[in-house]
C-alpha cells in the first residue's frame, strides 16, 4: 500500500508538471499570437495611412494643375506674382491629424542641358551660357565639350575634354557615351570632367534635362542663370527678380548677411563665385519683366545685344515646364512625390513624370 501511494503521488506530480508546461506553452503561444496580431494591425494601419497620404499627395499635384490652368487664363507671363509660385504653409486634413503641402517651381528657371544641341548641331549661344555656368563652380569650361559629346549623335570628339566611347570604354567599369538627349541631369555624373567635379552637386541644382528645346524664364532665373545669360556679375545681380514675399524675407535677414556687393568679383579673376551673393532687392526688382525687350531695357543690355555679348535667343517671360512637390502626412504615414508638368500653348497640363525620389 505504501508503494502504491508513492506511485500515485509521483504520477500526480508528473501530471502537475505536464499541466504547467502546457500552460506555459499556451501562454507563450498566446502572447506570440497577440504580438503578431498587433503587428498585423499596425502593418495594415501603416499601409492604409501610406495609401491615404499618397492620394493626398496626388491631390496636391491636382491642386497645382488647377492653379497653373487658372494662371494661363489670367495672364501671359509667369513670375513670382503668380499665386501658383507662392509658398504657403501646409494645410491640415483629417481634423488636424495630418497635413498636405504643395510647392510649384519653374523648371525653365534652370539651364536646359539639351539646348546645347539644336537641330543636330551645336548651339553657340547655349554653349557660351553653359561655359559661364561651369566657371561659377570652379569647373573647367572645356568640360562643355564632353557634355556635347555625351548628347550628340556622332562619335567625333570635340576639342579639349571631348570624350566618346573610346574614352569611357577604358574606364573601370567601362561604359558607353549616351549619344542622345539627357533624360535626367544625374546622368552628367558619368561625363568626363564632371565625374570628379568637386562642386557638381551645386552645379546640378542649376540644370534640368527637358525633352524639347526650352527658353529660360528671366522672371524666375536666379543669379547663377542670369550670369550665364549676361556674363557680368553686377548686371546679373540687378537682373534677378524678387516677389514681395522674398523682398520682405530678405529685408528681415539683411542684418544677418551683410555681404558687400562690390566684393563679388568676376570668375575671370580666378576668384570663383561658388557662394550665391546676397542681393538686396529694390522696389524695381519686385516688378516682373513683361517681355524680353523690357528685360533688356531695364538691365541696360542694349549695347551688349549690339556687340553680341548677350543674346535674346531662348529667353522668355513665361514657362511651359514646372516641378510640383507634393507632401502629405497622416498618423505614421508620410509621402513625398515630385511631378514634372508640361503646359501647352492652350493652357492644357500634361504630367510628364512622377517619382517618389529625386528627379
Amino acid at each position: 500500500m505504501m508503494r502504491a501511494g508513492k506511485t500515485q503521488t509521483r504520477q500526480r506530480g508528473v501530471a502537475l508538471i505536464t499541466a504547467l508546461l502546457i500552460l506555459a506553452i499556451a501562454t507563450t503561444a498566446a502572447a506570440f499570437l497577440v504580438q503578431q496580431l498587433n503587428l498585423s494591425i499596425r502593418r495594415s494601419g501603416n499601409i492604409i495611412n501610406s495609401n491615404q497620404t499618397y492620394l493626398y499627395a496626388l491631390g496636391a499635384e491636382t491642386l497645382a494643375i488647377i492653379g497653373l490652368n487658372e494662371d494661363a487664363k489670367d495672364n501671359k507671363i509667369d513670375s513670382y506674382d503668380d499665386i501658383w509660385s507662392m509658398e504657403f504653409d501646409p494645410f491640415p486634413v483629417e481634423d488636424g491629424a495630418g497635413f498636405i503641402y504643395v510647392k510649384v517651381s519653374d523648371l525653365q528657371a534652370r539651364f536646359n542641358v539639351n539646348n546645347l544641341i539644336k537641330d543636330g548641331r551645336q548651339d553657340t549661344v547655349s554653349i557660351e551660357r553653359f561655359r559661364r555656368l561651369l566657371t561659377l563652380y570652379d569647373i573647367d569650361p572645356e568640360v562643355c565639350n564632353a557634355v556635347i559629346d555625351w548628347i550628340d549623335t556622332d562619335i567625333d570628339t570635340q576639342g579639349t575634354y571631348g570624350a566618346e566611347d573610346d574614352y569611357y570604354m577604358g574606364l573601370e567599369p567601362p561604359y558607353r557615351a549616351a549619344n542622345r538627349k539627357l533624360t535626367s541631369v544625374s546622368e552628367l555624373r558619368q561625363v568626363r570632367g564632371l565625374d570628379t567635379a568637386e562642386h557638381f552637386h551645386k552645379l546640378v541644382q542649376q540644370l534640368i534635362a527637358l525633352p524639347e528645346r526650352t527658353a529660360i524664364n528671366v522672371n524666375f532665373a536666379g543669379y547663377e542663370i542670369q550670369y550665364a545669360i549676361i556674363g557680368d556679375v553686377q548686371k546679373a545681380m540687378q537682373a534677378v527678380r524678387h516677389s514681395q514675399f522674398m523682398l520682405e524675407q530678405t529685408q528681415a535677414g539683411a542684418e544677418e548677411q551683410p555681404t558687400d556687393l562690390l566684393e563679388i568679383s568676376e570668375p575671370a579673376t580666378n576668384e570663383h563665385v561658388l557662394q550665391r551673393p546676397f542681393i538686396t532687392p529694390s522696389a524695381e526688382s519686385v516688378i516682373p519683366y513683361n517681355d524680353i525687350d523690357d528685360y533688356i531695357a531695364r538691365n541696360n543690355l542694349q549695347e551688349d545685344i549690339k556687340t553680341n555679348k548677350v543674346s535674346k535667343e531662348d529667353l522668355s517671360p513665361n514657362s511651359r515646364y514646372f516641378l510640383v512637390l507634393g507632401e502629405s502626412e497622416l498618423d505614421r504615414g508620410r509621402t513625398s512625390i515630385k511631378s514634372v508638368l508640361h503646359r501647352d500653348a492652350n493652357g492644357k497640363i500634361y504630367i510628364l513624370s512622377r517619382t517618389l525620389g529625386d528627379l
